[in-house]
């Protein structure tokens, strides 16, 4: 399923200049292991691999285990690896920033402790969730690419809603269409 997504995106082509996607500098925001890159790289490879060869990924992840996976995983790729806490995190502007199955890791520290504690009821931590996409989407060149691949919001609570209309009331003023 994530070859075939990945396949879509680099596929596409948007703007006036029918720009591709997969260019310049890519992060993934929390690489894990490194699938999501290796995903790109194995296509790049049999599709585009001059282009490929122009591409500076960077993998972050808060993890130091994930990392010592990614770069396993990822040891053939020109790549530089980071270990920041997506809360703060600041890098040179990207073309693509993808945050792949993360969102419902992230929660605020001080509501979290409450909440074991039973001072506070079990929310989803929607505040620090929108925070963290925020500053993402700051780190974007201009006309650069937001890739989010969730199933947010997750089981952190006993609440559920459905995504498409909590993604589109939390973002509203952060995403642009893609053709603009």
């Amino acid at each position: 399923l994530l070859r075939m997504l990945i396949g879509a995106i680099h596929k596409s082509r948007v703007g006036h200049g029918q720009a591709h996607i997969f260019d310049g500098n890519i992060l993934e925001a929390s690489c894990g292991t490194g699938t999501v890159i290796r995903s790109i790289v194995d296509l790049m490879k049999e599709t585009d691999p001059e282009r490929l060869e122009s591409i500076i990924f960077t993998a972050n992840d808060l993890s130091s285990g994930m990392q010592l996976q990614a770069r396993v995983k990822l040891a053939d790729v020109d790549g530089v690896y980071t270990q920041n806490d997506l809360r703060g995190l600041e890098i040179e502007r990207q073309h693509v920033i993808i945050l792949s199955q993360t969102l419902h890791l992230i929660a605020d520290p001080e509501r979290l402790e409450k909440e074991r504690n039973g001072e506070e009821q079990i929310t989803d931590h929607r505040q620090v969730k929108t925070e963290v996409i925020k500053n993402l989407f700051a780190q974007l060149e201009d006309n650069g690419f937001f890739i989010l691949i969730d199933e947010w919001p997750a089981k952190l609570s006993r609440n559920r809603c459905t995504l498409e209309p909590d993604i589109e009331a939390a973002f509203e003023e952060q995403f642009r269409p893609i053709d603009s």
